[in-house]
């Protein structure tokens, strides 16, 4: 599998006067900076890398792209970098702070997932595909998509986050060969350490988190060796929910099966491009309002008053 700047990652909340007292192994935290971001939000991301106590393949190859991704991308549901430099060996990155947690947090905590509306599902799953979409128009594959790298902003819309495998995709046969990302969120021909096209598995990894979302659980179990899960894989062994709280009416569940179960195509090739996903059906009622609406998000947060 791929190097990554390595497993010790910390978030806490410190002064921006504070941040030279970090220790190497940090790379996450998140700081007051009102200089740093003129807005409502006070807060940012920072994320330090100590270069010299990481890999060496990360920091040629994959660091170097993840700066280059970031500089490029302005969506509004991918999380935006504000400035990065380099001080004595360490990278710093900062980025934007969204204090509403991850996907994954969101999906199990039962208070706040049963007050999700079938509306703000579909409105998320439409951002997901909207951000990645825009990201392979650029030319980029994400390569990490899983719900610990979705993050809920404020008003509670998507950012896609964490580039620390993105790279750029140049023609439309470029394939990939390093096999990077989480067993449950990858597809079959990673797992099989074949050659791949990164724009697919993007797709694929993206039906993965929209089932987890929808079915509060994912397709595939993750304590499963990847031969097994392959074999789940290609047998699309997977069952929905005979009861899905975000689907409750017989047509939006026949949409979204049908949006999800071709992303999980174990062909490659009979996985969607994304600039069709965008268009299905299901997703005709939030056309051009994708954003969550102010009631949406109140009566999400609301149960943090009570």
């Amino acid at each position: 599998m791929t190097p990554s700047a390595g497993p010790a990652c910390q978030v806490e909340v410190i002064s921006h006067k504070d941040i030279w007292n970090l220790i190497p192994t940090v790379y996450l935290q998140v700081i007051e900076a009102d200089e740093l971001l003129q807005s409502g939000n006070n807060k940012v991301a920072i994320k330090i890398i100590d270069l010299k106590y990481v890999h060496q393949e990360y920091v040629e190859k994959f660091f170097p792209r993840e700066l280059s991704v970031l500089k490029k991308v302005r969506h509004p549901h991918i999380v935006r970098m504000i400035a990065h430099f380099i001080i004595n060996e360490k990278a710093f990155l900062v980025l934007e702070h969204h204090g509403q947690g991850d996907l994954l947090s969101t999906i199990n905590d039962d208070e706040t997932y049963f007050r999700l509306t079938p509306e703000v599902a579909r409105k998320w799953s439409c951002q997901l595909c909207e951000a990645v979409e825009y990201l392979h128009r650029l030319g980029i594959a994400h390569r990490d998509l899983k719900m610990e790298n979705v993050l809920i902003s404020t008003n509670f819309n998507i950012k896609i986050s964490d580039f620390s495998f993105a790279r750029e995709v140049v023609g439309i046969t470029c394939l990939s060969d390093t096999y990077c990302g989480s067993y449950v969120y990858t597809c079959p021909e990673i797992l099989k350490c074949v050659q791949y096209d990164p724009h697919k598995a993007d797709v694929w990894s993206l039906g993965v988190l929209i089932f987890g979302l929808l079915n509060r659980l994912m397709p595939f179990p993750n304590h499963l060796s990847p031969v097994v899960i392959i074999r789940f894989q290609l047998g699309r062994r997977y069952r929905w929910s005979n009861n899905l709280h975000l689907l409750p009416r017989r047509h939006e569940r026949i949409f979204a099966m049908d949006l999800v179960d071709s992303m999980l195509s174990p062909a490659e090739s009979l996985r969607p491009c994304l600039s069709k996903s965008v268009r299905h059906p299901w997703f005709y009622p939030c056309r051009g309002a994708t954003l969550i609406t102010p009631d949406e998000a109140f009566s999400i947060w609301k149960r943090n008053k009570w």
